[in-house]
């Protein structure tokens, strides 16, 4: 699975391993490669140097069975109304919101 790396990102995969290779202690780490002292304890305290989930790892609610078919309904809704607003933008400007062209009355 290919990522891409955020352009201001100054871990990369490549630069945590050289944190965990380097033996430097994370005050020396955090100033060599220019981060905080915090994030230099971070990586160079993990086993692996490999980005985490930021989901949470418990959900702490739950729905009730119509609270889910409420929720279900509107995310459909909004599906929906994102695709029909996607057609609308690249349907010719010639013709209306029902894909109907536009005739002059003036005629």
């Amino acid at each position: 699975m290919s990522s891409r790396i955020h352009p201001q990102a100054r871990t990369t995969l490549k630069i945590r391993e050289e944190f965990k290779d380097s033996g430097l202690s994370s005050r020396e780490a955090a100033r060599v490669f220019n981060v905080t002292r915090a994030i230099a304890q971070k990586w160079l305290g993990r086993d692996d140097v490999q980005d985490r989930s930021h989901r949470a790892h418990t959900l702490h609610t739950t729905l009730s069975a119509l609270q889910e078919t409420i929720v279900l309904a509107l995310r459909h809704l909004q599906r929906r109304t994102e695709a029909s607003s996607a057609a609308r933008a690249a349907m010719p400007a010639e013709f209306g919101w029902h894909g109907q062209a536009y005739q002059r009355t003036d005629q």
